[in-house]
């Protein structure tokens, strides 16, 4: 190895020694990993934790608007403001796994940048619409715009973080949708005081200013995404000769080019459908309760302005929740266990967001939804990218995921319907309801992992033993198989 692996929850600062090519060592030149580690965090994240956060508030502040009037200032009836949540959704699962392919063949900073100020302005179009037809359509065009954003960062992480680190990663950049929710609450209390000016709703104006907002942010973080480790200008050569080396490393031998072999593997293997159907189950809970949140907790008896302020502590608790989860479950090395008592902790919201009727007690309930159920999704989306065997598998098995996953927007948009306010029984039973689905199937896969694991060290011994013994034609060979390969051991 060129470098001392780290084990989980070990907390040295290891040395990283590879040639100045990048290569296996030469001559030996060592870096700080936590020195490398630190830069990595200071120039890949940032950009991507904010533009997160504007593409998850275009997203949702539809939630804010409806409480201030727009239902009725347009017209809608019946459940057609679900139908037209509902489009977005039928949208933006079309487009995720054909953009991560994309992705993989562009430079991400161009590609992002497209797909942010695309979702910008539909935003800021949200803010003229005068009827149904006109909602539908504009709510239809963001979700071909904002469809490829969180998976592509989502894969971004796991080409500059080996799989022991991209859990933590993946949820900073997710905690910017419960940041988004503090702040896209607080915001739009404030811009809905603009009422009337311009001749326009104060609603009109939530979108109109934070479509703005997104589209200007983009054009500056441009200049700010990090393409990939070879091209990186703020490393030096040492460093990215580094970055490579730990994921060459940690990626197992797995391959790294394009062959049409891989996409069949992926589209044919059951797990990448069952880590699907346990987003599905989970997302369901968080689609629903980030889009009504404003809606619900008005229903508790609070006025339309008190309600967004309300809205924010639970979203805050949730931001802190992913990042504490996910800094643990790296230090810890393993998902299913973190993942298994966040689904209990937002289980056990919704019930009683289902069965109590003090407010006091609602209203914890809505903490706890927001604590069990925003650290979900990226942890979900790591376990199943530390799973699979090669980028090209990573990439389209992340996109089917989350694809499959923003299927449950069919279910979510319709959970909550007006006719059931002010307690939406119904939508909470749902939530609870699928988050226990989600929870029976990722023991499932978990069970499948330790099996696999156990079998293949009792058929084949110890990785690095099978490698060590095996030539480099017969590696090349093996490594096609992707995570089928010998030497390849599941992270649970």
């Amino acid at each position: 190895m060129s470098y001392e692996e780290k084990k989980p929850g070990e907390d040295v600062d290891t040395l990283v020694k590879v040639s100045e090519s990048g290569d296996i060592p030469a001559d030996h030149i060592p870096i700080s990993e936590k020195k490398l580690l630190r830069k990595l965090d200071r120039h890949v994240l940032p950009p991507l934790i904010v533009l997160y956060l504007m593409s998850f508030l275009d997203r949702s502040n539809i939630g804010n608007a409806v409480i201030f009037g727009l239902t009725a200032d347009i017209g809608l009836v019946g459940t057609q403001f679900n139908t037209a949540l509902a489009i977005f959704y039928a949208c933006y699962i079309i487009i995720e796994p054909p953009s991560n392919m994309i992705l993989k063949r562009s430079r991400a900073s161009v590609y992002l940048t497209i797909l942010m100020v695309l979702t910008g302005t539909m935003g800021l179009s949200m803010g003229f619409v005068k009827n149904f037809s006109q909602l539908t359509a504009v709510r239809a065009l963001l979700g071909l715009a904002e469809g490829g954003f969180w998976p592509g960062i989502t894969f971004i992480v796991t080409q500059w973080y080996p799989r022991r680190e991209a859990g933590y990663r993946t949820c900073l950049l997710f905690a910017a949708a419960g940041a988004s929710g503090a702040f896209g609450g607080l915001l739009a209390r404030a811009l809905e005081k603009m009422n009337g000016l311009g001749g326009l709703e104060g609603w009109r104006w939530i979108f109109i200013i934070e479509g703005l907002i997104t589209i200007l942010i983009t054009a500056a973080m441009y200049f700010f995404i990090a393409d990939c480790p070879e091209s990186a200008k703020f490393l030096t050569e040492e460093e990215r000769g580094a970055v490579v080396c730990r994921l060459s490393e940690d990626n197992q031998l797995m391959p790294t080019d394009f062959r049409w072999r891989y996409v069949r593997d992926t589209l044919l293997s059951p797990l990448t459908y069952l880590q699907g159907l346990v987003q599905f189950g989970s997302y369901i809970g968080v689609l629903s309760f980030t889009t009504f949140a404003p809606s619900i907790v008005k229903g508790m008896g609070y006025t339309a302005g008190t309600a967004q302020l309300l809205t924010v502590p639970p979203y805050v608790l949730g931001c802190m929740s992913t990042i504490v989860i996910g800094y643990l479950s790296d230090k810890r090395g393993v998902r299913y266990p973190f993942l298994a008592g966040c689904l209990l902790t937002s289980f056990a919201g919704f019930m009683i967001l289902r069965f109590v009727t003090s407010v006091p007690a609602q209203y914890v309930a809505c903490c706890l939804v927001c604590i069990g159920a925003l650290p979900l999704i990226p942890l979900e989306v790591t376990w199943n990218g530390n799973n699979q065997g090669g980028e090209l598998k990573r990439a389209l098995a992340i996109a089917i995921q989350v694809g499959g996953s923003n299927s449950s927007g069919f279910v979510a948009s319709f959970a909550y319907l007006a006719k059931d306010a002010p307690r939406y029984q119904r939508g909470h039973a749902i939530g609870a309801g699928f988050n226990a689905m989600a929870l029976s199937v990722a023991t499932l896969i978990a069970a499948y992992m330790v099996y696999q694991n156990r079998r293949r060290d009792r058929l084949y011994g110890k990785p690095e033993d099978i490698i060590a013994s095996m030539s480099e034609t017969d590696i090349e060979q093996e490594k096609q198989r992707g995570d089928q390969a010998k030497w390849f051991r599941y992270t649970l």
